[in-house]
């Protein structure tokens, strides 16, 4: 049994390392320190005490302890001191090595898929593997044996927790004979076994130099065992971190899994030890005034709920209250409306801090995307904040960059796939950065936008065959097509060798990045990470066997997403993001504490996909509450610090979110005392959040009317915009006067206007054949089919017309047919897709004008046709001027201004709307008054026409709300969310 003395806690608030340096730094005169060595929980704690130790001794000369943690034993010390032991030897000798997790990744996700009910790809299993190895360390770890699954009755579970007890069997019988095969063992066993190794050896030769183990709360049965051990030896000692020596006796045997001293107790009770035993560690220079009052409050807040009934005493005694008030000096309280504003409050708290010389701060927080989003808000200051918990290796830019090698030839060079991998930084590195942003441009804007080419890489460099000046950029295509071949090539036979698979990856993604260098793209740190992880890979990837190309990519994926990096300097010295264990050796002037809600601190419990909740009791696998209590007490450790601030996010994803159970309590403490928990929202951080970005003097736009000089306005416009020309002067102004166009977007999908330009395509090769059309509908609606097929077949669009257009296509063909077949007894198809241009009388203007169609009846007069496949058109909108694109081609035909027809009389004008739904087309047409709309129609554009000519008249932006166009591209442009928010909607312009 340990003697008194040996235990001894830290109290939760107090600096640990530091704590625990001085000391040791106090005994010296008593032993040699470089003789001590220390036990710590993480590598993180390991510096952080290595660097107190520096600083306490004020930079003199010193030998340090030996430093390490207990998951990670020295095993060439061991070995050393295991010499005069030879059973320990002999046992530490014959320990087989580590399988690493790649291997056993890989090996549990064919043990998966040999499952007879399994029916999922290869990346499913291996998540699902991740999932089960994680199930055999917590075995391994709590010392459990796989044989103790037969203890477990099915008969007593649901039936798919049968189902998968079945394969837990299997497991127990399959998984160790795997290990033998391979000679190797689980990472956590082998630990294990380590940590008992060493145990066994100090329990035999009981070493008289100091062993001192500090921060663990023994919930590891391995290293609970070394710390009862440790606690035995004639100069060992154990430094619990944070023990509550003010709770009541009665309330510490009360104690329950999720409470923050649960873990400390059963430790306690393995050593035998007695709490009221337990010594503490002071350090007078370090206790702050408020520390003994916040510890108390600490208590309180964490009491079992059977004992909360001694809150409502709190505001009738005034020692209560005034603990309290002092307890909750420098604690603030800071909630967000939403995790991006807690993240910039946040990111400002930690600049702030850098305002006064040696202030350090340091954020704790388990929500990793909470970690993410400050890292990059510090960046628009140029912080590089040291991120405990690192960087996953797929959100860095090698990690993108290998991923975009696979999905371009995957997805088969789509255009957004090839535009993701060659705007990647690390493709084509060699290529000077101008250079290659020009031949980008070149290659999105004349090739990519719009309908994306059909047959890949072969259709992108046909289109920029058509084009002039662009050898340099095939040239690089091609290049690029030749790297990527051998991965192309494997992915024909639908199935091929893992291995053969990650050496063609790895050589396109070199030869891509510097064909003559291509070994640099392994440099820095992100690059040797990856290099590490391929090398494993590689090492393993014969056990894959062949694997299809998708699933290829969705492992490598999976299996990549495991790596995490962390920079190895370049961080900044007095900031740093700490995950809770981590915390718990760690120290700051101020610490945040941070994303405290329901589900992240604590954690969800979540589902056990392995195990029920009484499964894993009958199995003898801890109580799933413990991970709270282990929250509970990384949370207590870091709310005793000196100076704190709590955050949290009022909503997640649009949903309100619950605070911290913690957080509830703290509340309820405040209020029992009579004590406004607002109080605790005093800071400025909020406010500071929403100033930051905010400018002081914001003037809305008012409606845009440009006038510019009339040398610079359109001499002429076809029909087609004259609409527009009234609707919205602003756009006319915006494309013929800014010469701004709209870009289509990159693979663009097969939408209503590109549905539109297909039918008009067919009917304008129809109109081509006119003189060979069939006698008959029948005959007719043959020619059409045939046409469209045709005209499909050559397209870019093949492959990506919706399913409902052919059903549609072939309504509206009947219709046409039937019209068609009738119309051609009294006109006949003159020109399709004519072009023709006059200047309008009494001006310079040129009106032009494309017909779909102009028929000759046999009276001699002339149709103008429009082919439209959407719309309402009525006769009254054509004769009042509202639709005035038929009458000014109207308007063109009978002055002569269309080649090969002369001056013509004009019989109709007429919309054919073709939806080839279930009235799959009507015809508007105007056949009574036509000359009188056509003069109308020509004096308005010399009103018009004049008016422009006018360099005071303005091109007001949508003069007539009443009469929006349907379609406007330059909305944005105009800013008119903005203007007409402003309430400018009326149709006069803002001066």
């Amino acid at each position: 049994m340990a003697k008194n003395g040996q235990i001894l806690t830290i109290t939760a608030g107090l600096p640990f390392a530091d704590t625990l340096a001085s000391h040791s730094l106090s005994r010296r005169d008593d032993h040699d320190i470089s003789e001590t060595q220390i036990l710590l929980p993480t590598r993180r704690g390991v510096r952080t005490l290595r660097d107190s130790f520096v600083r306490l001794n004020k930079g003199d000369a010193l030998i340090l302890p030996r430093l390490q943690t207990f998951g990670d034993i020295d095993e060439e010390a061991l070995s050393l001191s295991l010499f005069s032991s030879p059973q320990s030897m002999a046992r530490l000798s014959d320990l087989p090595p580590a399988m690493p997790s790649v291997q056993r990744q890989i090996l549990l996700a064919r043990l998966i898929m040999k499952v007879e009910t399994y029916a999922q790809g290869f990346d499913i299993a291996l998540k699902l593997a991740k999932a089960l190895g994680q199930f055999i360390d917590q075995i391994y770890i709590e010392e459990l044996s796989f044989k103790k699954l037969a203890e477990i009755v099915p008969d007593n579970f649901a039936k798919h927790w049968q189902i998968t007890l079945t394969f837990l069997e299997i497991l127990s019988q399959s998984w160790p004979a795997i290990l033998e095969e391979n000679n190797m063992i689980d990472a956590a066993d082998r630990r294990s076994r380590l940590i008992h190794i060493l145990a066994d050896y100090w329990e035999e030769t009981q070493p008289t130099h100091h062993i001192i183990a500090a921060g663990s709360t023994g919930s590891v049965p391995a290293t609970s065992r070394l710390l009862g051990v440790i606690a035995n030896l004639p100069n060992g000692q154990i430094i619990l971190p944070g023990l509550d020596k003010n709770m009541s006796a009665e309330e510490w045997d009360s104690l329950e899994p999720s409470h923050a001293q649960y873990g400390l107790k059963t430790l306690l009770e393995r050593l035998e030890f007695s709490r009221e035993n337990v010594a503490e560690l002071k350090d007078e220079q370090r206790t702050y005034s408020a520390h003994t009052q916040r510890i108390k409050m600490l208590s309180t807040i964490l009491t079992h709920a059977a004992h909360t009934g001694a809150w409502q005493g709190f505001n009738d005694n005034e020692n209560s209250r005034a603990e309290i008030e002092a307890a909750i000096q420098n604690i603030a309280y800071l909630p967000c409306e939403h995790m991006q504003q807690e993240a910039l409050c946040i990111a400002l708290i930690l600049r702030e801090t850098l305002e006064t010389p040696e202030k350090t701060a340091a954020l704790i927080t388990p929500d990793r995307l909470l970690a993410r989003s400050v890292t990059a808000i510090l960046k628009r200051w140029d912080i590089n904040i040291d991120d405990s918990a690192g960087e996953n290796l797929i959100h860095q830019p090698i990690g993108a960059y290998l991923r975009l090698t696979l999905d371009v030839v995957i997805n088969n060079f789509t255009p957004l796939s090839l535009l993701a991998l060659l705007k990647h930084p690390l493709c084509m590195s060699q290529i000077d950065r101008a250079e290659k942003s020009r031949l980008i441009g070149v290659l999105e804007t004349e090739t990519l936008r719009g309908v994306a080419p059909k047959n890949g890489i072969d259709g992108i460099i046909e289109r920029l065959e058509a084009i002039e000046e662009t050898d340099t950029l095939i040239t690089r295509l091609n290049d690029l097509t030749t790297v990527l071949s051998p991965i192309k090539d494997l992915m024909v036979g639908g199935q091929a060798p893992f291995t053969d698979m990650i050496k063609a990856h790895i050589v396109a993604a070199e030869t891509l990045f510097n064909p003559q260098d291509g070994a640099a793209l392994w440099a820095g740190a992100d690059g040797q990470a990856a290099a590490e992880f391929i090398a494993e890979l590689l090492t393993h990837a014969h056990k894959l066997g062949h694997i299809h190309p998708h699933d290829y990519r969705a492992t490598f994926t999976e299996l990549l997403s495991a790596v995490t990096m962390r920079p190895a300097y370049g961080t900044h010295p007095r900031l740093k993001i700490l995950g809770q264990l981590e915390a718990r050796l760690g120290q700051a002037d101020l610490m945040i504490l941070g994303g405290l809600n329901e589900g992240i601190w604590p954690a969800d419990i979540g589902h056990d996909p392995w195990m029920s909740r009484m499964m894993r009791v009958d199995f003898g696998l801890p109580a799933s509450e413990r991970s709270i209590g282990l929250a509970a007490h990384d949370f207590s450790q870091a709310f005793c610090a000196p100076n704190i601030i709590i955050t949290r996010a009022e909503r997640a994803d649009g949903a309100l979110t619950i605070p911290s159970r913690w957080l509830t309590r703290l509340n309820t403490v405040l209020k029992a005392a009579n004590i406004d928990p607002k109080i605790l929202e005093r800071t400025p951080y909020r406010s500071w959040a929403e100033t930051l970005d905010k400018t002081s003097d914001i003037a809305p736009i008012t409606r845009p009317a440009p006038t510019p000089p009339a040398a610079d306005r359109p001499s002429g416009l076809f029909a087609t915009k004259i609409e527009k020309w009234l609707q919205d002067p602003y756009s006319i102004y915006a494309q013929y006067i800014l010469k701004l166009k709209p870009l289509d977007a990159i693979d663009k999908d097969i939408d209503a206007a590109e549905r539109g330009k297909l039918l008009h395509k067919i009917l304008e090769q129809y109109g081509q054949n006119a003189a060979q059309n069939a006698p008959s509908p029948e005959a007719i609606y043959a020619q059409l089919m045939t046409i469209a097929q045709n005209t499909i077949e050559h397209s870019d669009i093949a492959d990506r017309l919706p399913s409902f257009w052919w059903p549609r296509f072939k309504r509206l063909a009947t219709f046409f047919s039937e019209t068609e077949y009738i119309r051609a007894k009294e006109h006949t198809l003159k020109k399709t897709e004519a072009k023709g241009s006059i200047t309008v009388a009494g001006t310079s203007f040129k009106l032009s004008a494309i017909a779909d169609r102009i028929d000759r009846a046999r009276d001699g007069s002339y149709s103008a046709i429009d082919y439209k496949s959407g719309g309402t058109f009525t006769p009254n909108k054509i004769a009042n001027g509202t639709l005035p694109q038929l009458p000014i081609t109207g308007l063109i035909l009978r002055d002569g201004g269309f080649k090969d027809i002369g001056k013509a009389s004009i019989g109709s004008l007429s919309y054919w709307v073709l939806t080839g739904g279930r009235k799959a087309g009507t015809i508007t047409a105007q056949t009574n008054d036509i000359d009188q709309t056509i003069a109308a129609v020509q004096e308005n554009l010399q009103t018009l026409i004049a008016a422009f000519d006018n360099s005071d008249t303005p091109y007001i932006c949508l003069p007539r709300p009443d009469h929006m166009p349907r379609f406007n591209d330059y909305n944005h442009l105009s800013r008119l969310q903005e203007w007409s928010a402003d309430g400018d909607q009326d149709g006069e312009v803002a001066a």
